[in-house]
């Protein structure tokens, strides 16, 4: 999607949600007065619509939207009006834009927009935690169809992806380093003492692995927290063999 579709698109979408007045003076030649059994309002005083149309039970709404959808079944459809002021406003983003074509500004505005949204450490903080959470290979960062896919959603997004697998393994080992520096300070400024609790998990690869949590009482908010401090394999389920690591950890 090209900017001028984009602006055309987001100023007619504001538009039809700012319709409502407009809108419901339309519907009400399709309006009944309320059935003696049924509300002429809602809990916060919203005006009920039953359709005069229905054979039997009316049907009721307070959103005119729905009243619309409502109708489309009776072979009645009541058209929206767009605002005149967001109207004249999307008209006049248009011109803007066909102004800088004449300029051959276009490329160059575009290029500078889509530059802008893109920040390097929340994309790579984002690749890191899609990797990770879903255990996907490292060798995701050189998949043609991987920056196929980030370049339509900003055609200037590959120019901030990495295009090896080491660079993925490194910047997970980075981030790893930041979050256990942040779990350091968190645990350092607790409030209380430290309870712990332990579970072992058997892991795709039928490794045994020892999870050792940490709970604690945060300031300056003091709420609970919890944080893992460990995944370390082990050979058994004793208890002799958790508490050796434990102490290690420790």
């Amino acid at each position: 999607m090209d900017i001028e579709t984009s602006m055309t698109s987001v100023a007619s979408e504001s538009a039809l949600s700012d319709t409502k007045t407009k809108t419901t003076s339309k519907l009400r030649d399709h309006i009944c007065p309320p059935p003696p059994d049924k509300p002429d309002r809602d809990e916060v005083g919203r005006p009920f619509m039953y359709c005069k149309h229905c054979p039997s039970t009316p049907y009721g709404s307070v959103v005119a939207t729905n009243f619309r959808g409502h109708l489309k079944k009776h072979g009645i459809f009541v058209e929206t009006r767009q605002n005149t002021i967001l109207a004249t406003a999307s008209d006049e983003l248009v011109q803007l834009y066909n102004k800088l074509s004449i300029t051959g500004q276009v490329e160059e505005v575009e290029t500078k927009v889509l530059k802008k949204v893109l920040h390097r450490e929340i994309i790579d903080e984002a690749l890191v935690s899609l990797v990770v959470v879903r255990n996907l290979p490292f060798s995701l960062a050189e998949w043609p169809e991987f920056h196929t896919f980030c370049k339509t959603l900003n055609p200037q997004a590959t120019s901030h992806l990495t295009t090896t697998h080491k660079t993925i393994s490194t910047m997970i080992d980075t981030s790893w380093q930041i979050h256990k520096d942040i779990v350091r300070k968190k645990l350092q400024s607790a409030v209380s003492s430290f309870h712990l609790s332990l579970d072992i998990w058997t892991s795709p690869n039928r490794y045994l692995l020892l999870g050792i949590c940490a709970h604690f009482v945060d300031q300056p908010d003091e709420l609970r927290r919890k944080a893992l401090l460990a995944l370390r394999p082990v050979t058994g389920h004793s208890g002799e063999e958790q508490f050796t690591v434990l102490l290690s950890v420790l």
